[in-house]
């Protein structure tokens, strides 16, 4: 037997259903919708291999959700190099003026920071970043 429109639907009605039913409930759904017997929608599942296209098309949505969550991170991280990178451009402009006083650990927590995220790799749960700038003789926590 050809897989034909109605085999194709049924094998999509059947996948749409997702993991959280039995096979049987899923099976009974998908004869009912179609007006065949159980019997039936067991012999199509097994000739057009419905098991393996369910895995197949399971690998494949994983690998795209996979490459958008790469995606995502690494958009993620490009930002916070911008604003790292802008941070320490006016950090060392405001040395250089005199308007904020010079903090080495400040400036190595921020390069630590873009060290970190150059590599790849995230910076441990216990490292808190905390930047103390102090202007115009007054001070503000950014915790």
């Amino acid at each position: 037997m050809e897989e034909n429109l109605k085999h194709s639907t049924a094998f999509e009605y059947y996948y749409s259903l997702g993991d959280g039913l039995r096979v049987d409930e899923k099976v009974g759904l998908v004869a009912g919708e179609n007006g065949v017997s159980k019997k039936t929608i067991y012999q199509w599942k097994k000739l057009f291999k419905w098991d393996e296209r369910k895995r197949s098309r399971d690998t494949k949505n994983a690998q795209k959700l996979a490459k958008k969550t790469d995606t995502l991170v690494v958009d993620l991280k490009s930002k916070y190099l911008i604003v790292i990178k802008a941070t320490i451009l006016e950090y060392m402009k405001a040395i250089k003026s005199g308007n904020i006083k010079y903090s080495v650990k400040d400036l190595e927590t921020l390069a630590k920071l873009e060290l970190l995220l150059m590599e790849g790799e995230a910076p441990a749960s216990d490292s808190v970043v905390n930047i103390t700038i102090q202007k115009d003789d007054q001070c503000c926590n950014d915790k």
